[in-house]
């Protein structure tokens, strides 16, 4: 999951508001554990055609999927655009092997 930290009036979600989303939903969708990486991405508004780039953080998680389980994933989603007012939260799947 890709999540932006810019907000609409340019200001950027404090670090303790992402500690709290952490803690309070992440933990609780991934309680199987996963990784958190300090980003920067890159997008364009395809409305203005114009680039932009913002400070991002991105959860990986390996699980085993099922439909229940990709339900809790797009509600964390939607909790964290509605939290903090933001148009999206990328996802990405991937069937993979893993070993631990």
């Amino acid at each position: 999951l890709y999540f932006g930290l810019s907000q609409q009036d340019g200001k950027i979600i404090p670090d303790s508001a992402w500690d709290a989303f952490v803690k309070n939903y992440a933990t609780q969708t991934f309680a199987q554990g996963f990784t958190v990486f300090t980003s920067q991405g890159w997008w364009t508004d395809e409305a203005t055609k114009q680039i932009h780039s913002e400070p991002s953080h991105v959860i990986i998680s390996l699980n085993k999927m099922n439909n229940r389980f990709s339900k809790r994933i797009d509600s964390l989603r939607n909790v964290y655009k509605n939290l903090f007012n933001q148009q999206s939260v990328l996802r990405t799947d991937k069937k993979v092997s893993v070993s631990f």
